[in-house]
């Protein structure tokens, strides 16, 4: 009798104790799934109070409300579900009926977005950045629950850092791209592999460019392996290829799309075959890259079923072809290069990308979009692309776009970086939110209600006036602040955003502090700043100081651009003035005084495609010569020459060859960005060639006036190979 009271008591106990919310996951649930059922215990816990038990036996246990998590036969039941296999990519089904909610969607992350799409939209939470996650004030569980979504776009990606290197936070925001890198715990990922440009990597010139260089682009008349692109056109190149391909896609039998897309560079083939081939398909390039794509989708389609074959439309094949159109498993990526970034990409400034993207997808139902959210030549500088997010997704949306790449640069002190990634992954999943309205949120939450309003009127501010622009104006990738933003808006920006810093506290002064390194770049960076305060640089000196402890842990400024460089040229400009050695310099410049000297080592020059066409050796760089790009540049000369005098450049640099070698060795002057103009010259062999470094003379420049490059190049003459660049010297006048 007393056996039976006490089992009567542990019984009653067990439902006078048990849990308000049960939550219940299949014992068969994928990883995904099972990460669900965790996130709705953790946060319905932290919203209602109470207690919430996670039931992973697929058992039910006592409790109010029961939350169905997954692909469980309960679910199938209760929602008429045929087929699981039924739903689209991505696709999420939330309901409720009675006290039982149910949460479900697509493998492998169809069930986890429908429980963050529930604590999100019904219950009031905000995944706003890894360290700010937002809670109601006050909780309500929703009466009627009947959603069901699927995105429009299936590979969702923009890779700022806090969803680069956060798989939690990616998979609350639901982005899904190749660079997220979130585990399988999370959602995993949608990966390409090699992501893009591989060519080289499919075809190394290493491997068969001496062997085979009839593989590769023949540009003047000359095979060139290194640094441009293959011979389409060149059947045998071809089978070794695919043959390639092959092997690749062996090896690794989880690969869904394999990139097999040309080189960052323009050098495509120029000889006989390939430019038959290119009138046949309406004398395009992209033609003669699809007719080779085809030959390989069509070959290795049987073997490896459901693969896609992508490709990229970039640069010289942005525009498609004629009389021919992609297989079915073959993937366009169209890229958004050379475009204004500043309008819409459906305007008429926009009009050739807007045009083939229309005719793209007339040719294919596989079309991607890669394109521009940052501005890579300065990652942490004023985007005024505000505004522009949603129109351009919403585009991309109407004309039936499967996946969007929004390529995003720098780390967490990019430009309002984590504004960013908020925005772009929202609209990624659902263009038809309104791009203001998120911003607005966001300012307030993350930023703090204090900071919000000045930080609205800085936004405000950055956005480009084009009726007081020049008629060929646009916002690139290289554009500055200053093209756009004049001083006096610049002062305005800044004074708002030292209000917003003033007012805040804690953890919100040490973000607004990050989003203010922007517009404080911008102030160091602006030709007129060193003007106005020339006779008492204390202004500019505390800004660079706070930038370049803000920035400490930065490596590069924008693509391929070395941060410490800048910075050296930024302390030259406001005052810290470097000490040159006289024993050091060349004997050419031994009798000039040495305040009118300045040295620019190699190691302050960019070389751009380090370790394939330029290679960084101990005090200088040197640049094959097989090739015509402008490889080794510096930026910075009106810095280093803190805006003032005229100046003459002297490059200390050697080449192959020797003095009585007939033709041109290289190419070396200024580029001035503003006016597209360049000032240089092809230089014979007689003025570097040897094994000593000589002094070469390279042009002139009046600093202040004009804000020009200098750029160093070969001519496509590997007799000049080896090109050797050691430092570059600035004579004033």
């Amino acid at each position: 009798m007393l056996k039976k009271f006490l089992l009567f008591c542990v019984f009653a106990a067990g439902y006078l104790f048990a849990a308000e919310y049960t939550v219940i996951v299949a014992p068969d649930a994928a990883p995904a799934e099972k990460t669900a059922g965790k996130e709705l215990q953790r946060f319905l816990s932290r919203l209602s109070g109470k207690k919430v038990v996670l039931s992973e036996s697929g058992k039910e246990v006592p409790g109010t409300y029961k939350l169905y998590v997954g692909q469980t036969p309960e679910i199938k039941k209760a929602l008429k579900i045929k087929d699981f296999n039924s739903f689209k990519p991505d696709e999420l089904r939330i309901f409720r009926k009675g006290n039982n909610f149910y949460f479900t969607g697509d493998r492998p992350r169809g069930s986890l977005y429908a429980v963050h799409t529930f604590l999100e939209d019904y219950c009031g939470m905000r995944f706003y950045a890894p360290d700010e996650i937002c809670f109601p004030e006050k909780f309500v569980l929703p009466e009627k629950v009947d959603f069901c979504f699927a995105p429009c776009f299936i590979f969702r990606e923009t890779p700022f850092a806090s969803l680069r290197l956060n798989d939690a936070f990616a998979a609350r925001r639901k982005v899904n791209g190749h660079w997220q890198k979130t585990s399988e715990a999370w959602g995993g990922h949608e990966k390409i592999w090699s992501f893009c440009h591989t060519f080289s990597v499919l075809m190394p010139p290493a491997k068969y460019g001496k062997t085979h260089p009839e593989y590769y682009s023949e540009i003047d008349g000359i095979r060139r392996p290194v640094g441009n692109q293959l011979c389409l056109s060149n059947k045998n190149m071809r089978k070794e290829l695919i043959r390639n391909i092959r092997n690749v896609l062996k090896k690794d039998k989880s690969i869904k799309i394999i990139s097999v897309s040309q080189d960052d560079n323009k050098g495509y083939c120029q000889c006989l075959e390939c430019k038959k081939l290119a009138a046949r398909y309406g004398n395009t390039q992209s033609g003669v890259l699809l007719d080779c794509l085809n030959e390989i989708a069509g070959t290795l389609e049987k073997e490896f079923p459901g693969v896609l074959f992508e490709t990229l439309a970039y640069e010289y094949s942005v525009e498609p072809p004629e009389n021919i159109k992609p297989r079915q498993n073959v993937l366009i990526r169209l890229c958004a290069d050379n475009c204004d970034y500043g309008r819409p990409l459906d305007s008429d400034a926009n009009s050739r990308f807007r045009d083939s993207l229309k005719a793209w997808r007339k040719l294919t139902p596989n079309l991607m979009v890669w394109n521009y959210v940052s501005l890579f030549y300065h990652y942490m500088i004023p985007n005024p692309n505000w505004g522009l997010h949603g129109k351009n997704l919403r585009m991309f949306k109407n004309h039936q776009v499967i996946a969007v790449f929004n390529q995003s640069g720098g780390g967490d002190t990019g430009d309002f970086a984590p504004l960013r990634a908020y925005v772009n992954s929202k609209l990624l999943w659902d263009p038809e939110l309104d791009e203001h309205q998120l911003i607005r949120e966001f300012t307030e939450h993350y930023y703090g209600k204090n900071a919000y309003p000045f930080i609205m009127a800085y936004l405000a501010l950055m956005k480009i006036d084009y009726s007081g622009q020049k008629k060929d104006f646009k916002l690139s990738w290289n554009t500055l602040a200053s093209e756009w933003l004049s001083f006096d808006d610049m002062e305005k920006a800044r004074s708002l955003m030292q209000k917003a810093l003033d007012v805040s506290r804690g953890k919100y002064r040490k973000r607004v502090e990050i989003a203010k390194i922007a517009i404080d770049f911008a102030f160091l960076l602006h030709p007129r700043t060193y003007e106005k305060y020339k006779s008492d640089l204390t202004v500019p000196q505390q800004v660079l100081e706070n930038f370049c402890t803000l920035t400490r842990d930065n490596s590069k400024y924008g693509e391929g651009l070395d941060f410490s460089s800048l910075k050296k040229s930024l302390r030259q400009l406001y005052g810290i003035r470097e000490n040159i050695s006289v024993k050091n310099l060349p004997a050419e410049f031994k009798n000039v005084p040495v305040e009118n000297i300045v040295v620019i080592p190699a190691a302050d020059l960019t070389a751009y495609e380090n370790k394939v066409r330029t290679f960084r050796m101990d005090g200088f760089i040197r640049m094959r010569a097989d090739h015509k790009g402008w490889l080794i540049q510096f930026p910075g000369l009106d810095m280093r020459t803190k805006q003032e005098g005229r100046w003459k450049i002297f490059v200390q640099m050697r080449t192959g060859g020797a003095s009585d070698t007939p033709g041109r060795a290289f190419q070396a002057g200024l580029y001035y960005p503003e006016q597209k103009k360049t000032v240089a010259r092809l230089y014979p062999f007689k003025s570097a060639a040897g094994k000593d470094f000589k002094i070469v003379p390279a042009g002139e420049f009046v600093s202040g006036k004009s804000k020009p490059y200098f750029f160093c190049a070969p001519t496509g003459n590997n007799l000049a190979f080896p090109i050797d660049v050691k430092a570059l010297y600035l004579i004033r006048q």
